[in-house]
């Protein structure tokens, strides 16, 4: 029995915790200001994002990273309303001893000066930046994975099937859409989608969101689908075009096609000529197209090596 492709999986809320925790830390200490007369000595706090050994996300009344002076006191509220393990809330003082409990992983790192202050808040954020990337890594793999998943989907789509199982883009294309996700384009003419995604995916999301990889996974399959169809032309409202004109058949006029989508969709602008030419023509990359064929050569030439 063969293996499966370990790309096909995303990654695990366990893999991801840590790194989510790591870059949630980073965003609240740049909000922490340490300048030479801020009072010291002290304590920065750093409160968790999920509960202890769990996926479940919770939220504070408070900043998830903070400086407290000693002698100072802060009682943190947390609490989450997760769908399978139900409501649920405590609390947690905040002092220079505190420690963590059961289900809270507390950290606390004295500072003894201004400067030592802001050496650590400068090391939370630069940890974040590292958990950024790591979590990219982590998950190309699965990005590839579902590139070549849309890939093959929106080929289905636009041909009705006659492309077989042949998807719109090549592997090398993949491999170039998924540094787009991650890391950006070479002219950043777009913004990063992927650390957008995970921006909002450590903040306060309502409790019916669930578990956060679950959330960055779903918004990462539809912006990658929409990228597969940017890459090759596809137009915004394809989809819908080609349903109506599938809908009238194959003879009918342009006026046609405008009519029923105004009809259908009244608060869309209305469709140009153009972008009903480009939904209709619309067709896979000039290297998938490439491959595909180099592919179907490859086949015939076994066939008649058989043959022989």
């Amino acid at each position: 029995m063969s293996r499966p492709y370990a790309g096909a999986f995303a990654p695990s809320s366990k893999e991801c915790s840590a790194l989510l925790t790591d870059i949630r830390h980073a965003r609240s200490a740049a909000e922490v200001t340490a300048t030479v007369h801020s009072p010291a000595p002290g304590f920065l706090y750093a409160l968790p994002l999920f509960l202890r050994d769990t996926n479940v996300a919770i939220t504070w009344d408070v900043p998830l990273v903070g400086a407290l002076v000693d002698g100072e006191e802060l009682e943190a509220t947390w609490r989450h309303a997760d769908r399978y393990v139900g409501p649920q809330s405590g609390q947690v003082r905040l002092h220079t001893r505190a420690e963590p409990t059961d289900s809270i992983d507390l950290r606390i790192a004295r500072f003894r000066t201004p400067r030592v202050l802001a050496r650590e808040i400068e090391r939370i954020k630069q940890v974040g930046v590292r958990s950024q990337w790591e979590l990219s890594e982590l998950f190309r793999p699965y990005v590839v994975h579902l590139l070549g998943i849309a890939s093959k989907k929106v080929a289905a789509e636009i041909s009705e099937g006659t492309l077989g199982g042949s998807g719109v883009i090549d592997s090398v294309e993949q491999e170039s859409l998924a540094d787009d996700f991650l890391l950006g384009d070479i002219d950043r003419k777009r913004k990063v989608l992927f650390p957008i995604i995970v921006e909002r995916a450590v903040g306060d999301l309502p409790s019916t969101v669930g578990d956060r990889v679950t959330y960055i996974v779903r918004n990462a399959e539809s912006a990658l689908e929409s990228s597969v169809r940017r890459a090759i032309g596809d137009p915004t409202f394809g989809r819908s075009i080609r349903l109506i004109h599938r809908e009238l058949g194959a003879n009918t006029s342009s006026e046609a096609i405008k009519k029923v989508w105004k009809d259908r969709y009244p608060e869309r602008s209305g469709l140009s000529d153009e972008r009903i030419l480009r939904s209709l023509t619309v067709d896979a990359s000039v290297n998938a197209a490439s491959f595909s064929v180099a592919e179907e050569m490859q086949d015939l030439l076994f066939e008649e090596d058989a043959a022989a």
